[in-house]
């Protein structure tokens, strides 16, 4: 089992393995986008580079390395502050790309 583990570290880049080897969180040492949803009205949203579109009905953001659209109804964005927002309303659908 153990040579196992070592040969799925050394299959990851540099920073995946020092995030594994030191027990990092892996968005923290990857700079890597977050989503959290809660429930079907709340998303949170966090190390996004820019939006890309935003209406009522469509968030499009992109990261440094992949994106985010979420599709539903009465989106509103309550809340910025550095690289994260709070968007509520309606979710009904979350795409990565």
């Amino acid at each position: 089992m153990k040579k196992h583990n070592e040969e799925l570290l050394y299959n990851r880049n540099g920073k995946e393995r020092i995030s594994e080897i030191f027990s990092l969180p892996k968005d923290v040492v990857l700079a890597a986008m977050t989503l959290k949803v809660v429930g079907y009205n709340e998303a949170i949203i966090e190390n996004y580079c820019n939006i890309v579109e935003y209406n009522s009905c469509i968030l499009k953001i992109r990261g440094k390395k992949s994106g985010i659209i979420i599709c539903g109804k009465n989106l509103t964005i309550s809340r910025f502050a550095d690289n994260s927002l709070i968007l509520y309303g309606r979710i009904e659908q979350v795409k990565f790309i």
